[in-house]
């Protein structure tokens, strides 16, 4: 047999080549549309289960605020219904403008401010002075300038600048209605908080006067230094100095 040239090797080589290269090609393409159809599949799923994760988080978020929201408005209901309950069985003063009948009876007590240097003011709505007390703990009705439900001070802001005069004049029977207003528009924690040491509208009127909310502005300056204690609603006047 003839030795081959160089030139005869390379005819030989390249035809073998092209006989394979259709079946080469064929086979590639053939594992690039599985590869393709395996890739997309995968990518289904995975995008399935993330829409699926993220409906599932969705919906138990949902769920858990619903939840949350439903408690707190059970407890705001809860929290309502207890202060209109305190409201009913609060001891109001009566309606009756009925004479003071303890300033002389030993056996009758009184509770009242304490801590007034001048004035007092006694849990049947008299102002006097510190020295026209009684024993009994009641102002001495019987003494010229003892005053009941005194409102001399206050203005009509309900704001007043003597706070024995404030809790004298809120512990007018007429007051009842715009005291349930104020106990209403407390906010419901502090009003819970304070409903324990509340038992009358004599220490609702202390409680008012005293730690008003409605005669500061900016919380640490008073709209009016001179009318400082207030029952109502309203707000003094701001005085610009």
């Amino acid at each position: 047999m003839p030795p081959q040239t160089p030139i005869t090797c390379r005819l030989s080589f390249s035809l073998y080549f092209h006989h394979l290269l259709p079946t080469a090609t064929y086979i590639t393409s053939h594992d690039m549309v599985s590869v393709i159809r395996n890739i997309r599949k995968r990518w289904f799923l995975a995008a399935l289960f993330f829409t699926s994760l993220v409906y599932f988080i969705y919906k138990t978020s949902n769920s858990r605020r619903d939840l949350t929201k439903n408690e707190t408005s059970f407890k705001l209901v809860q929290n309502v219904q207890r202060i209109e309950v305190f409201l009913r069985t609060l001891k109001w003063q009566p309606r009756v403008n009925v004479p003071n009948q303890t300033s002389n009876n030993p056996s009758q007590q009184c509770r009242n401010s304490l801590q007034g240097k001048q004035l007092i003011v006694d849990d049947n709505g008299y102002v006097c002075k510190r020295d026209y007390l009684l024993d009994n703990g009641c102002c001495d009705v019987t003494m010229h300038d003892t005053e009941r439900y005194a409102c001399k001070t206050c203005q009509t802001s309900n704001c007043c600048s003597v706070y024995e005069h404030c809790v004298s004049c809120c512990l007018q029977p007429k007051h009842k209605t715009l005291l349930e207003k104020v106990v209403r528009g407390l906010k419901t924690n502090t009003m819970l908080i304070m409903m324990s040491s509340i038992h009358d509208q004599f220490d609702l009127c202390l409680m008012k006067c005293r730690t008003s909310s409605t005669s500061v502005r900016h919380e640490n300056t008073y709209r009016d230094p001179s009318m400082k204690y207030c029952f109502g609603v309203g707000v003094p006047e701001l005085r610009m100095f």
